[in-house]
């Protein structure tokens, strides 16, 4: 899920080890979680997409579903927090937020 959410940031623009030199923010990961829906090999060919969740004000939460060809193997979520560079609590940068919002939201489960 990290390496799908850190190719979608660079993609578009930015670099995630570059945030607090470019926006003046740390964005840090405050928890992860993953259902495993179906058994998956070491060589099973999976395809990785990134939906939007939920955005609030100082958080994000995105989604992330797994499959094996038509098959959906398993799903995820991702919430990340954003702080000043004192680690302060602050808003979602409003470059972020515009980007997020380009993500198809994640369907109701």
């Amino acid at each position: 899920m990290e390496r799908t959410y850190s190719s979608w940031l660079y993609d578009n623009g930015i670099r995630a080890g570059q945030l607090s030199d470019e926006l003046g923010v740390y964005v840090v990961g405050v928890h992860s979680e993953a259902a495993y829906l179906r058994q998956v090999t070491v060589f099973d060919e999976l395809t990785c997409e990134v939906r939007r969740e939920r955005v609030g004000n100082s958080s994000y939460t995105l989604g992330f579903t797994f499959h094996r060809g038509d098959e959906l193997v398993t799903t995820g979520t991702m919430t990340f927090a954003c702080r000043d560079l004192e680690h302060r609590k602050i808003p979602v940068p409003e470059r972020i937020a515009k980007l997020l919002h380009t993500l198809e939201p994640m369907p109701q489960r």
